[in-house]
């Protein structure tokens, strides 16, 4: 394939796809049978069907098996399944067409899919209200990890497969069962983890093209969608099986086991801030409530220009105070109204006298800290 086709692509399961889980394909016996029909296929990624995803993904050689993805059905993702895409409903088949029957298929072309097994991610972001701190969002959204597992109809085990890393292989069916699992934690208004969610998303496809006078088809059909909510600190309790057959109960399990195995109910990033942040926070509430105190910081700037106070700052919870205590009118622009938290700061740090490291460091700080403890940090008024 020539380098103008796959310039825009990426590779199924790698660092730039996270995400995806079936990419239904045109398989080949060799691979030079792909490569001389590459020229012939559409490139664009116009078309009368539906979309199922949004990567193109380029040409996969395995073996003896070479795999071409549509380019005009990319793929269906876990975002798209565990957000409720409604073309994905209990009950109602989603179609896509494959194939114009008009139009005849590259010379030893079959329609297959690759089913994606493994570590994925998806990203989760919840409704911003006052029921949360500003910065509670920040270990509540973001990308999560989940576990995706497949089997046939009759089995929960596939064997053979194309292994892309430690946690994900890839398997090449014409018909199939997956799972997606997922499992997060919880975290109440202080930070403090107070329990876990955990789900399943059961769907089962097949590529239906033996009708010669009809165009090729993927059906995918969702058949269940469960979830459970757990309270205490490092507990969960998994989403329930119930009424599913026994191919289902297994996968499911299997799903579980993946997880505890290659993912994470919050990222090491994540935590990593959360450990930061309420350190920070307790310093500053400590400081607050120790205000009588002459050793407080807020009372060692006091006296002093905003230059020298943010000259003083070693950690995040005392450029809060800084910015508490110094930047007020002197970095306001607005003739008419109060600017912004956010405005009079950028204003106060882009006239400060340091180096670029430290004005760097500073605005670290402020990401990490200062911001999200500010509720109203780009309000102006009503």
């Amino acid at each position: 394939m020539t380098a103008s086709l796959t310039s825009n692509l990426v590779a199924i399961g790698s660092a730039q796809d996270r995400g995806s889980f079936l990419v239904p394909c045109l398989g080949f016996a060799t691979a030079e049978q792909l490569l001389a029909e590459t020229t012939r296929l559409p490139i664009d990624t116009e078309t009368d069907g539906p979309q199922l995803g949004r990567l193109n993904f380029e040409p996969l050689f395995s073996g003896r098996c070479s795999y071409l993805p549509h380019n005009t059905h990319d793929g269906l993702e876990v975002q798209t399944i565990l957000t409720g895409d409604p073309r994905l409903q209990r009950g109602k088949p989603s179609w896509a067409r494959l194939w114009n029957h008009e139009t005849p298929k590259p010379e030893g072309a079959y329609n297959v899919a690759l089913m994606v097994e493994g570590h994925r991610q998806y990203s989760s972001w919840q409704r911003h209200t006052n029921k949360h701190p500003k910065w509670w969002y920040r270990l509540a959204d973001g990308t999560r990890d989940c576990i995706t597992v497949w089997g046939s109809h009759d089995s929960a085990e596939l064997t053979g497969g194309i292994t892309l890393n430690h946690s994900t292989r890839l398997y090449a069916a014409r018909s199939g069962r997956g799972v997606v699992y997922t499992r997060r934690t919880l975290f109440d208004n202080e930070g403090r983890p107070e329990g876990s969610t955990s789900g399943i998303v059961l769907l089962e496809f097949s590529i239906l093209d033996r009708d010669p006078a009809k165009d090729d088809m993927l059906k995918i059909q969702l058949v269940a969608s469960r979830s459970s909510l757990s309270y205490g600190a490092n507990k969960h309790t998994e989403a329930p099986v119930e009424g599913l057959d026994r191919v289902w109960q297994d996968l499911v399990v299997k799903a579980q086991n993946a997880f505890d195995r290659f993912c994470k109910p919050v990222s090491d990033e994540t935590e990593q801030w959360r450990v930061r942040f309420l350190e920070q926070r307790d310093k500053l509430r400590e400081n607050h409530r120790a205000f009588h105190s002459e050793a407080t910081f807020t009372n060692s700037i006091k006296g002093l220009s905003w230059q020298e106070a943010l000259q003083m700052v070693q950690e995040p919870w005392q450029l809060k105070v800084v910015i508490d205590q110094h930047c007020h009118s002197q970095f306001d622009s607005s003739p008419h109204r109060a600017d912004s938290t956010g405005s009079r700061v950028g204003r106060m740090l882009s006239s400060f006298d340091c180096d670029q490291t430290r004005r760097d460091e500073l605005q670290g700080m402020l990401r990490d800290f200062v911001e999200p403890m500010d509720p109203l940090w780009s309000y102006t008024g009503d």
